[in-house]
Parts: structure tokens; C-alpha cells; sequence
């Protein structure tokens, strides 16, 4: 067996040296390029690596030769010529004539192959370099943190040398960190409702920028560039969403107000009633089919009971039906002819539940110079019902609810207030003894509080001329009160954003939390050269809920013409 094996192994052998390739001749047939003879010379005197500045020019390539050779370019004419483009062994040189390069802090490679007859190729490398120009970047400069412990990085780049500057005031909750090229702000959990910010500053010297003078005009002197990078952290609470109010809506608009049914918002436009989707404010311009009834205003209690107004202008009757949270018969609650000259009766309020205890309010505008009658209207509910009164004997259709009261605060008996909505008064808890809150667009812009005999001032607000807080809401939230007010500017100003006011508080007392702006989305249809009269609608509301643990303000504001929902939770 073995001497078989050794007798395969050699025929196996013999096998593979009589079937190996054969030298392959210098020009086969069929071949692409000549094979270097190896007869002559060719060498660089130049260095096979140059370079040449941005601005372009000449490079001059030198070498020595025995035999003829040609020379040939990679890049288009454009960029790079050359001449000549081919010599005999006399002629030792070429020359590369480049353009100027545009592109700056970049670069750009030329390749000069020289190809002497029968020998191999020499290649010369070019390299010309854009001007320096130094640069920072970044990826962005704003930042967005959630409420709870996170962390949230950018980018940069440069070429050039640059300094950090770090805040001591931030470092407890926003420690900034760089690795590399990325920035990282750690961010502690926020325990306040409000947002708060932090930021960094890169100043590069490289780059000096004008120093502007207290106007904002440049002076002659030049500083560092710097680079700021903000990053702001939500606080408990946040909006949600903000969306325009449809055309459609707002062109038939003559006051507007919120309420909620089944836990979806309706916007009131003082006619009709629109849905909007919660989860994504959008409006549905088409008005529900509310069987022909046009509604002045709309309002929620505490038990969430649907409150409709209709009616309510001066000698006219205004009525008030209830359409109960659990689905039962709808109600009328209040029946009464207005007897106040004025704008009417609008802003409809109640706390409490209207199906069994509570304090209805309503607000009549007017101008006491030619008039009119400032009215803060308030009906107690007992066993859910008004105090109905039959004004006719033996007359079933005069039976009214007249106003349990009528208190306004002192200063309106003088106060000319264009419209009904305006201003707010709103009762603070389901019994008239809890007493009532005021504010709105007049000479005091305060909130007040009425105790049963008398008004006092509970918080100033920052408002002034034709501007001012004018719709209120408060909610127990986990056994403690707290109240949501908008204060805007009555006229429709591009610059001029809208406040909503977080409180703690019901109204007979009241502690700011954090107040939030909101901004109109689009000027189209705006008065923004303050040609806006007391006739237009310029009114805002909230409406307050409920989602779990969270507390949810929708609101409108009939100037800016926009919704929002903004959310707060503990």
C-alpha cells in the first residue's frame, strides 16, 4: 500500500510541472499597454510632493531624461494646465499653471504623471490649500430638557482655538460637560412648575466681531465672537399645544368661551358651539348641530355639569340650561329679563354643582357716562335650583329667577367698560358666603376679593392701558386650590404675547406660581396698528379639568385668535 502511495504522489507531480504557465513574452498578444524596456533613463530633479497657495500660479516640475516622454494632467482645464505636454531628452521640464481656489479651509490634489518611452510612469502630487478662514459651528444653539433628570448634548466644529465659559449659578441643576466635539448639559429633575434656563458661552479670538454701543449700533472696536448654547428645562407645567382658530370660526366671532363635555373641549364663538380634539387642539369648523339655539356663552361647574347661555342683551331674557355630566334631562336653571343698559350679559361662571349646591355669576358692561351699567350678578343654587319668582299671578310664563345680588366693586360705578367681556367676576366657592373675585381691562388691574361686605385688593398685576387679566378659573387639585387667569392685551399686537397665571389660591387668596406666554401664530388678519375698537371680539377663557394626576387649563384668547392646552402636575 505504501509504495502505491508513493508511486500516486509522483505521477502526481510529474502532472503539475508539465502544466504550469509558461513566461508570458514581453507584448502578448492582446495587451493594453507596452511593458518598460528598461533601456534609458528618467529621474526627478523636482520633489515628487509640492504645493502651491489658493490664490493659484506656477509649479515647475524638473527632471532628466535619455529618451522622449509625454506628461498629462487628472483634473480639467479648468482647474490646472500644463505645457509641454510632451519633450525628447533634451527638454528637462514642465510647468503646471494652477487657478485660484475659491473653497476656503478646504483643499484639492493635482497629479502630474510624466511617462518616459520604455520606462515606468513618475508621478508629481500638487496639493493647493483654500484660504484659512477661522469658523465655529455649532448644531444648534436651543435646547429642550423634560421636566425630570435627563441629559441633552449638541455638536460643534472648528479650526481654530476657542475658550468654555461655565455659570456657577447653573451648576447645581446643569453641570456642562465637553468630550471631544460634544457639549452635555446633566440636568436635574426640575421641582418648580416653571421652565428654567441655563446656558454656555464659547468666545473664539480668532474670529473678532464688532462691539455694539447701548443702542445696538456697531463701534469701531472689536471683541471675541461668542457662541452661546441654551438649553431649557420644562418645570411642571407645559403647553401642550397651540393652534390657530380657524377662519371660519373667528370671522363669525363676537365673544367667545370654553367649556368641556364628556372630556372634550367646546369652543363658543358666541353664537356656536365647535369641538376640538384634545389631544391635538384641532378645530373642527363645522358648528354642532345644536338644534337651531345660538349660544351667548358657555361654562363648566366644579361637578362638570354643561351650563348654556342664550339670550342675555339689554331688556332681553337670558336663559341658562343645564345639560347634567351624567347624562340625565337637561334643565333650565336661571329665567330673567336684563334690565341693565349696557353690552349684556356674558361671562357665565359657576362653582359648586348646579345640581345641587352652587353660585352662578354672570358680568353686564357698560359705560356709566352715557348710561350704561357696570353689573357683577351672582345667583345662589339651592337643591339645584334658583329662588324662582312668579312676577305675574296666575301667569305660568312669568315665572324668573332674579339675581340673588348684584356687587360690583366701587370704582365701576364710574369705569366706562365698552363690552361684556372685558372684565371677570366669578364666585370662589359653591356658597355665596365664600365670596367673589374681580379683575379686568380697567384703571386698577387688581385682583380683588369680596368677602361678604366689602372689596379688598388681593394681588397687583403688571398690566396698564387697554390691557389686563380677564377670565379666571380655580380647581381643587389633591385637596389644595388652585386657579389659572389669562391676561392679555385687548389689542391684537404681533409683539405683545398673552399670560397665563398659575396660582395657588381660589380667588379670596391668591399666590403666583409662574406665569406663561403665548404668542400669536400668524399677524394675517391681526390689527396690529392698534385700529381695534371695544366692538371686537378681544375676550379670553379657560376651562379647567382633570387627566389623572395632572391638572389641564384649556384656553382661548379671542384677540390672538388662537387655543392651547397647557398641563400641570405635581
Amino acid at each position: 500500500m505504501k509504495k502505491v502511495l508513493l508511486a500516486l504522489s509522483a505521477v502526481m507531480f510529474a502532472f503539475m510541472a508539465c502544466t504550469e504557465d509558461p513566461a508570458a513574452p514581453d507584448n502578448q498578444e492582446g495587451g493594453n499597454e507596452e511593458q518598460p524596456s528598461g533601456k534609458g533613463e528618467f529621474a526627478l530633479v523636482s520633489a515628487a510632493t509640492q504645493s502651491i497657495g489658493f490664490a493659484g500660479g506656477e509649479v515647475k516640475v524638473e527632471f532628466t531624461s535619455t529618451v522622449d516622454w509625454s506628461a498629462s494632467l487628472d483634473v480639467e482645464t479648468s482647474v490646472a494646465s500644463l505645457a509641454p505636454k510632451s519633450g525628447s531628452a533634451e527638454d528637462t521640464f514642465v510647468k503646471v499653471n494652477v487657478t485660484a481656489f475659491e473653497e476656503k479651509n478646504a483643499s484639492r490634489t493635482i497629479k502630474l504623471t510624466l511617462k518616459p518611452d520604455g520606462l515606468a510612469s513618475q508621478v508629481v502630487t500638487i496639493t493647493q490649500e483654500g484660504e484659512f478662514e477661522p469658523f465655529f459651528k455649532l448644531s444648534t444653539d436651543k435646547l429642550k430638557g423634560g421636566v425630570g433628570q435627563n441629559t441633552v448634548s449638541f455638536t460643534f466644529e472648528t479650526n481654530t482655538e476657542y475658550e468654555v465659559h461655565t455659570y456657577e449659578e447653573f451648576e447645581e441643576w446643569a453641570p456642562f460637560t465637553i468630550q471631544e466635539n460634544i457639549g452635555t448639559f446633566t440636568l436635574a429633575a426640575n421641582p418648580e412648575f416653571a421652565e428654567r434656563t441655563a446656558y454656555v458661552k464659547f468666545t473664539v479670538p480668532a474670529i473678532q466681531v464688532p462691539v455694539l454701543d447701548e443702542d445696538g449700533n456697531e463701534t469701531e472696536e472689536t471683541e471675541d465672537a461668542a457662541f452661546r448654547v441654551y438649553v431649557t428645562q420644562e418645570g411642571h407645567a407645559a403647553l401642550e399645544w397651540l393652534v390657530q382658530i380657524p377662519e371660519a370660526v373667528a370671522a363669525e366671532a363676537t365673544n367667545y368661551s370654553y367649556a368641556l363635555y364628556a372630556g372634550i373641549p367646546l369652543l363658543c364663538n358666541g353664537s356656536d358651539l365647535f369641538m376640538i380634539n384634545p389631544a391635538n387642539g384641532e378645530i373642527n369648523p363645522e358648528p354642532m348641530d345644536m338644534g337651531g339655539s345660538k349660544f351667548v356663552s358657555v361654562a363648566n361647574d366644579d361637578a362638570n355639569n354643561l351650563l348654556f347661555q342664550i339670550g342675555g342683551a339689554y331688556t332681553e331674557t337670558v336663559t341658562v340650561f343645564v345639560m347634567p355630566a351624567d347624562g340625565s334631562q337637561s334643565f333650565v336653571l336661571l329665567n330673567w329679563s336684563n334690565p341693565y343698559y349696557g353690552y349684556g350679559l356674558k361671562k357665565l361662571t359657576a362653582k359648586g354643582d348646579v345640581t345641587k349646591q352652587a353660585v352662578v355669576t354672570m358680568f353686564n358692561g357698560g359705560a356709566p357716562s352715557y348710561s350704561g351699567v357696570n353689573a357683577c350678578l351672582y345667583w345662589n343654587i339651592g337643591d339645584g335650583m334658583a329662588a324662582w319668582e312668579q312676577t305675574i299671578p296666575d301667569d305660568d310664563k312669568s315665572w324668573v329667577t332674579k339675581p340673588t345680588g348684584n356687587i360690583p366693586p366701587a370704582h365701576l360705578a364710574t369705569y366706562n367698560c365698552w363690552d361684556s367681556y372685558r372684565c371677570f367676576f366669578a364666585p370662589v366657592g359653591p356658597n355665596v358666603s365664600d365670596g367673589f373675585v374681580f379683575n379686568g381691562y380697567e384703571s386698577r388691574y387688581k385682583f380683588e376679593y369680596y368677602n361678604g361686605s366689602a372689596w379688598a385688593d388681593i394681588l397687583d398685576t403688571p398690566y396698564t392701558w387697554e390691557s389686563g387679566v380677564n377670565s379666571f378659573r380655580s380647581i381643587n387639585w389633591d385637596g389644595e386650590d388652585y386657579s389659572v387667569a389669562v391676561g392679555m392685551s385687548y389689542f391684537p399686537v404681533w409683539a405683545m404675547p398673552s399670560d397665563v397665571w398659575f396660582m395657588k389660591g381660589n380667588g379670596a387668596t391668591l399666590e403666583p406660581i409662574t406665569t406663561l406666554k403665548y404668542k400669536a401664530l400668524t399677524t394675517e388678519g391681526l390689527d396690529a396698528d392698534l385700529s381695534i375698537h371695544a366692538y371686537k371680539p378681544g375676550a379670553t377663557d379657560v376651562v379647567l379639568t382633570m387627566d389623572g394626576n395632572k391638572l389641564v387649563a384649556y384656553i382661548v384668547d379671542g384677540a390672538l385668535k388662537v387655543a392651547a392646552k397647557y398641563t400641570f402636575s405635581k
